[in-house]
């Protein structure tokens, strides 16, 4: 099993045993299951929500399975709304393994024309360290894949990242962003982040050049226990000022667990990296997995998978004066009382804001329906994640709702995503890792699942 995977799967897995005390939240929203994954053909687990573009298609990636060589690498899939009111599913690309790429995790951008980027945790040279790729349509409705830049092998000096594990982010200019999980250092720094001499992590520009090839800056490098945190996992965010905003899962010290980082462009063109905000605990949350979002006024926003009750929280930054970043808990996921489990636990998943400032999250397990996600030989219903929304009240006040609770099964288990899609009429679109195809049809890999069934991608609909 690769190094990432095993690290998700067992925290996931974990959640189940976390204290029990209580919370009351109410599910409004019905779920329809638009594709259920069944891994040879068409790939499974997806990690990361679809994205939906100007005509209503959604866009994504499964990173296991597709029919290559047996069952491989991972897939990239179209989901086309019908006029009959259905979906049709397309399998755009299939991932090679090897050179050409394969474990695509973080989730899919669109450009004007309608070209899709994504990232890739491994390939692109021989023991690659993962890719950056563009899949362009042409008039026959067949899409063509470039691999825009390769990282470069651990074994080589000053080496420019591994497992980019996160969605690209555009500038107003084309230029995309992103971040890789590891990598950054070199052979004599002594960076030893994830059992390696590899580095912890960086953060990447790639520019269009003339000749149509891209141009690959590093704009930091993450060097351990140096005071700016390590293991960039999620994708990136500008504010309105033009500054990048990120977070890593793990800390400054050991004393912290995890940061939020700010770059900054000087007129050079040169980036400055300060860790702003530490997570430290239960008081501010910890293990930020997601990826923030920011708001009109350049406040922050995102979740922490442990911390709060226990169960995880969802965060608000504030720049004030000076540099001073002010965090204010808007909501602490309450954890399981003796029977039942009523809140979501372990947001994993970044937010996604409405054009009303509304806040649109996934947290991994709770919502307490059905059976399928409860512990083996314990007697507490825990439930198979949730969908949930947080609206502003004023006066930093905010009303939090369940809007779907997942009974597991054939609805879908452990919700992952890195970010839901909203549509204007207040459809929401996501995938989860397991479920769907619960029957003897399935062939999901043993290793890999958590429940029966590779994972589907859902819609609710208010």
């Amino acid at each position: 099993m690769r190094y990432r995977l095993q690290r998700i799967s067992g925290v996931c897995l974990a959640v189940a045993v976390l204290p029990f005390l209580w919370a009351e939240s109410l599910a409004r929203d019905s779920e329809t299951v638009l594709h259920a994954f069944e891994y040879d053909s068409d790939g499974g687990f997806p990690f990361a929500g679809p994205t939906m573009d100007s005509k209503g298609n959604l866009y994504g990636v499964a990173d296991f399975g597709g029919a290559f060589d047996g069952v491989c690498c991972g897939t990239v899939y179209e989901l086309m709304p019908t006029q009959k009111g259905g979906w049709k599913y397309s399998v755009i690309y299939t991932f090679k393994g090897n050179i050409l790429g394969e474990a695509p995790v973080g989730g899919l951008i669109l450009d004007e024309a309608g070209n899709l980027y994504g990232t890739a945790q491994i390939g692109g040279r021989v023991l690659g360290c993962g890719i950056v790729y563009e899949l362009s349509p042409n008039a026959k409705g067949e899409w063509k894949k470039t691999d825009l830049h390769a990282f470069t092998h651990p074994d080589a000096p000053h080496y420019d990242g591994c497992t980019p594990s996160s969605y690209l982010v555009f500038d107003q200019t084309g230029n995309l962003y992103g971040t890789t999980q590891l990598g950054g250092g070199n052979e004599y720094d002594g960076q030893e982040c994830g059992e390696t001499n590899w580095g912890c992590g960086t953060v990447f520009k790639l520019a269009p050049q003339e000749n149509g090839k891209w141009k690959e800056t590093l704009i930091h490098r993450f060097p351990e226990r140096s005071g700016d945190g390590q293991e960039p996992y999620a994708g990136l965010v500008f504010d309105h000022s033009g500054n990048l905003w990120g977070t890593t899962i793990d800390g400054t010290d050991y004393s912290t667990f995890g940061t939020a980082f700010e770059l900054t462009p000087d007129a050079n063109g040169k980036w400055k990296e300060s860790a702003v905000f530490d997570f430290t605990g239960n008081s501010t949350g910890y293990g930020p997995y997601a990826g923030l979002v920011a708001d009109a006024e350049n406040n922050i926003y995102g979740a922490t998978y442990y911390g709060g009750n226990g169960a995880g929280l969802i965060f608000k930054l504030t720049p004030g004066k000076g540099g001073r970043i002010t965090e204010n808990v808007i909501h602490a996921f309450e954890t399981c009382n003796e029977t039942e489990c009523p809140d979501g636990i372990g947001p994993f998943g970044g937010l996604t804001m409405d054009s009303n400032g509304h806040l649109y999250g996934t947290a991994t397990q709770g919502g307490a329906q059905g059976t399928f996600c409860n512990p083996p030989g314990e007697d507490i219903e825990v439930g198979c994640g949730v969908v949930f929304e947080l609206a502003p009240a004023g006066n930093n006040n905010w009303n939090y709702s369940i809007l779907y609770a997942f009974p597991g099964g054939t609805q879908g288990s452990y919700l992952l995503d890195d970010r839901l899609s909203v549509a204007a009429g207040g459809n929401i679109f996501g995938t989860a890792f397991v479920g769907g195809d619960v029957g003897q049809n399935s062939v999901c890999p043993e290793e890999v699942i958590l429940e029966p069934g590779c994972g589907v991608v859902f819609q609710l609909t208010p």
